[in-house]
């Protein structure tokens, strides 16, 4: 590790960087008995003003974490902007946080802080940014350590990226609603089968296996030694004979020893030729002319010119020899495996599982994992086995039907036809074992992954057969779509299971990280494209999670915000637009408009229908939800998950609570002041209204309701008569009056008791229902292109008001990051963004944020907005935005805005016109860094950005 560097940046401080890059500050200021570190004094890497001696003689009032973050976040501003004016290097031209620094040869480098380090970057907007690892004591040492840096950027740079990003949304619930629904498993499961049966069926899969087989077979004949008496045929009998077994009817796809390979080359199925090369790799243990056996000869009879000869991997062959001859902890580990249950995991074979395992870029982690995975599972019964066994019937129902060849040997066993009922001898894993009970298992579940029989070491060592033979990154890629075909059907394994296989053998990389769902997992699938899987895989091309949540939309006792006639509008946008997607067919002006502005060509059938292929129906419904008058439930159930980590559910739970008691006192209120109350969510209307059909602000109130208005009626008469009597002097009378006002709220209260008994009775589902919502609006959201490019930004505008010192959403001046903590709505209509920050009853700073959409976050929901008129645009949570200077078009939009709002007053809309708030610029910025976290409702943000006033006659 490199030592810490220590700079000072003023007179009374030292800063110390250590190899990571992180600063830490300390003051050289002699301290006087007594005294005690500041408030900041360990709470960030860098501590209290250095140049300050009396921020050390007595500790300040205590800040908000706000205050103490901003006033860091100053310092360490200050002091590397001094550090950068002593080593000449000046600001750059287009950002105040960055500095631009001029190498040898006409190259220059980017410097910021970032994060608290020092990074050097392409440009100030460059999303990739390389730390330097210490801070530098003078030019020439920044001179080589952000040449450095740059070499590294230019290294990452010219990385190939994948072919497509993976498609991970990180939902605010991580679709934990989704996974626990009864129909997810079984819905889940079905679609691996039909997954490995579209690669049974598939072409190129069969070639994949057929060619795996006759390559076996020329390597093993390559480096069998022939006998002087041996015919060619004879020869070749020999060695085939590694491929077939006729004394383990248990294993799916076996075809006894009656067969030709050439035969099963020409006709078999993907489950016949895969079984062929299990056995002739690995799992025909007793047969001598086996590929592991053959490896083994190679070893120890020296025999690698041969091999070389063959076409295997070479690199390969040799890391199979280390671990099996130059590892101090193999022997030793096959021996305790004999002792306690005779396996053969650590044996010297270089497809034991153990071997093969530990031969991953992470052995001891993989092994770890995969023992784990099978340490939970339990052999089921033979009765238990009997009464799973599978059939003719299922396979070919699962359109992955018996070959001629198996069913011939399965028939020689029986002594009999097959019939489709008759029971098979195969034990598939969900036949064999009961592993859903393990640690390993439920971790897997809770993430939406059927879990069948733990990770398939068979896949980890068929793999490495295949990739032994030199077939080939490609080929081994399809190889696993063989595999797939072989134990998707039948489950023998799950597909995370398979999959995981495939990882250890180092043929998929796929990142399972930070909660890598099913949602995730299937979307990404290797070698697998979304139009494949919707239009030959999926039922109805629905994913699970897209077909659970339509389900839960249709069905009259799911889902309160989709049902009709109160919201038909949901089911009407769906149902028009959703088949002009699919079918590429583009009809409606509306659309054709959208998708130009989202850079899709609407003439362009096979260009929308790719878009098409991303989205579904359920989507298209979830994101019309979002428009309507559950937006603030949904927000809210948001916002609490984001802030709490997803820790609490009960936190969750009760801020949406909270935020129903708000919405349902403040529209009674409403409607006993005679104003237009904001519409309620479906499901509470129901609390204050009666009547069939659509409810709406003028259908009959419930008998509560209407208890709770009179009283309220009552109440404010009482008080009426009060300033009367004062006025008059009549004091009995204005007591008597006071007496009615309490009387009036007693009246109030009892109402609001019976209010809150029904609402007992539906915050509970509607809790249920706003996370389902949440989860998929943030899915749809994500498969929609980002409004705007870097070449051609998109202006759009949010009216709100700031929070004192510091906005998480939009930042400050000092520490310019925002985060959106829940679904933030801007418009492109200057208008509706005015008219919101007028008409915010907040009493904070008002503020009127303007946004520059490149393309990063943002996405237009106008098309499939119940209000399209509000130009509605939508960063999903956790969008990271920066607040930038540019004082001239923060003053056009001002100009802009008051003439707007003027023209809104002389038409009546508003009743005053707004000059007193404050114009930021904002723009899109992925590199953002999460804010500190801040109370629920505190977020310097009032409701998502809509046109309200029309809402509420919807």
């Amino acid at each position: 590790m490199a030592p810490p560097s220590t700079g000072r940046p003023g007179p009374n401080a030292e800063f110390t960087v250590d190899a990571d890059g992180v600063m830490s500050w300390k003051s050289t200021v002699p301290r006087t008995p007594g005294d005690r570190p500041g408030p900041l004094h360990g709470a960030f890497a860098y501590h209290t003003d250095p140049d300050d001696p009396a921020a050390h003689a007595h500790p300040p009032a205590p800040k908000t974490p706000a205050d103490r973050l901003a006033a860091a976040e100053r310092r360490l501003a200050e002091a590397v902007a001094e550090l950068m004016g002593r080593l000449g290097v000046e600001r750059h031209p287009d950002s105040p946080d960055a500095w631009a620094a001029d190498l040898a040869g006409g190259r220059q480098v980017v410097l910021r802080v970032e994060n608290g380090k020092l990074v050097a970057a392409r440009s100030p907007e460059s999303a990739v940014s390389v730390p330097l690892r210490r801070m530098p004591d003078s030019r020439a040492q920044l001179d080589l350590m952000a040449g450095m840096a740059l070499r590294q950027l230019n290294a990452a740079m010219s990385t190939p990226e994948r072919p497509s990003e993976v498609n991970n949304t990180r939902v605010p619930f991580e679709f934990e609603r989704f996974f626990h629904d009864p129909r997810w498993m079984r819905e889940a499961a079905q679609f691996e089968q039909a997954l490995g049966a579209h690669y049974f069926n598939d072409q190129r899969t069969l070639d994949a296996a057929r060619e795996a087989v006759s390559r076996l077979r020329d390597v093993l004949k390559a480096l069998t030694p022939r006998t002087p008496d041996e015919s060619e045929d004879a020869f070749a009998r020999r060695v085939e004979g590694a491929f077939f077994r006729d004394d383990d009817p248990a294993s799916a796809g076996q075809v006894g020893t009656r067969v030709a390979l050439d035969d099963l080359l020409a006709e078999g199925n993907v489950r016949e030729l895969t079984t062929a090369f299990y056995n002739a790799a690995y799992y025909q243990r007793d047969h001598p002319l086996i590929l592991g056996k053959t490896i083994l000869g190679i070893f120890d009879g020296d025999h690698w010119v041969e091999a070389a000869a063959s076409g295997l991997d070479m690199d390969l062959l040799r890391d199979m020899r280390r671990q099996l001859d130059g590892s101090v902890n193999r022997p030793v580990m096959s021996r305790l495996e004999k002792v306690f249950d005779g396996g053969f995991r650590f044996a010297r074979d270089p497809f034991g599982t153990g071997n093969a395992v530990l031969m991953s870029e992470h052995g001891a982690r993989d092994l770890a994992e995969v023992i784990q995975s099978q340490r939970g599972r339990q052999d089921r019964t033979p009765e238990e086995q009997e009464a799973l066994s599978t059939t003719p019937a299922h396979y070919a129902e699962l359109n992955a039907p018996l070959g001629r060849f198996e069913r011939e040997y399965l028939e020689s066993i029986a002594g009999r036809p097959l019939e489709p009922d008759t029971p098979l001898p195969w034990r598939e894993g969900s036949v064999a074992h009961q592993t859903a009970a393990g640690s390993w298992a439920k971790r897997i579940a809770a993430d939406g992954f059927p879990v069948v029989d733990g990770i398939s070491a068979t896949t980890t060592r068929m793999l490495l057969a295949v990739r032994v033979l030199g077939l080939g990154s490609e080929h081994a890629e399809r190889f696993l779509g063989a595999l797939m075909g072989w134990m998707l059907p039948g489950q023998d394994h799950s597909l995370f299971e398979i999959v995981r296989g495939a990882q250890i053998a180092g043929v998929v990389r796929m990142d399972f990280g930070d909660r890598f769902s099913a949602v995730d997992f299937y979307r990404n699938l290797p070698g697998m494209d979304l139009h494949a899987l919707r239009t030959e895989v999926l039922p109805d091309g629905l994913f699970p999670h897209e077909a659970r949540y339509l389900q839960h939309a249709l069905d009259p006792g799911g889902f309160t915000e989709t049902q009709p006639p109160s919201n038909d509008m949901v089911r009407e946008i769906a149902d028009r637009l959703w088949p002009q997607l699919e079918t590429g067919e583009v009809l409606d002006a509306d659309l054709a408009e959208w998708l130009s502005e989202g850079g899709i060509d609407p003439d362009d059938p096979a260009a929308v229908r790719t878009l098409g292929e991303r989205l579904s129906k359920p989507h298209v419904m979830a994101l019309t939800v979002y428009t309507r008058h559950a937006h603030y439930l949904i927000n809210n159930v948001t916002r609490t998950q984001l802030w709490t980590g997803g820790a609490s559910e009960s936190a969750v739970r009760a801020g949406m609570a909270r935020k129903i008691d708000g919405l349902v006192s403040n529209y009674l209120e409403n409607l006993a002041a005679a104003r237009k109350p904001l519409p309620l969510p479906l499901a509470l209307r129901r609390i204050v209204h009666v009547g069939e059909g659509h409810l709406s602000r003028d259908s009959p109130l419930t008998a509560a309701a209407r208890d709770w208005v009179d009283a309220a009626h009552r109440g404010e008469d009482a008080k009426q008569r009060i300033r009367e009597h004062r006025a008059a002097g009549r004091g009995d009378a204005a007591r008597r009056a006071e007496g009615d006002v309490r009387e009036a709220r007693r009246a109030q209260r009892a109402a609001w008791r019976q209010i809150r008994d029904g609402l007992d009775e539906v915050v509970p589902r509607l809790f249920e229902e706003m996370r389902w919502h949440a989860d998929m609006v943030h899915d749809a959201m994500l498969q929609l292109p980002a409004v705007g490019s870097a070449e051609s930004p998109v202006q759009a505008y949010r009216g709100d008001w700031l929070t004192p010192v510091y906005s998480p959403i939009y930042g400050s001046r000092l520490l310019p990051t925002g985060t959106a903590r829940e679904f933030l709505s801007v418009s492109r209509d200057l208008a509706v963004a005015v008219r919101f920050m007028a008409e915010n009853p907040a009493s904070g700073r008002k503020v009127l944020a303007v946004y520059r959409l490149t393309g990063e976050q943002a996405r237009d929901l106008s098309v499939f907005s119940a209000f399209a008129g509000d130009r509605e645009a939508v960063f999903p949570p956790r969008s990271g935005t920066r607040q930038v200077s540019d004082p001239e078009l923060a003053e056009a939009v001002r100009r802009e805005a008051i003439e707007a709002a003027e023209a809104m007053y002389e038409r009546g809309i508003l009743n005053a016109v707004p000059r007193d708030f404050e114009v930021i610029v904002v723009r899109e910025d992925r590199r953002g860094a999460p804010p500190p976290p801040v109370r629920p409702g505190r977020a310097g943000a009032g409701a998502p950005q809509n046109a309200e006033e029309d809402r509420r006659d919807r």
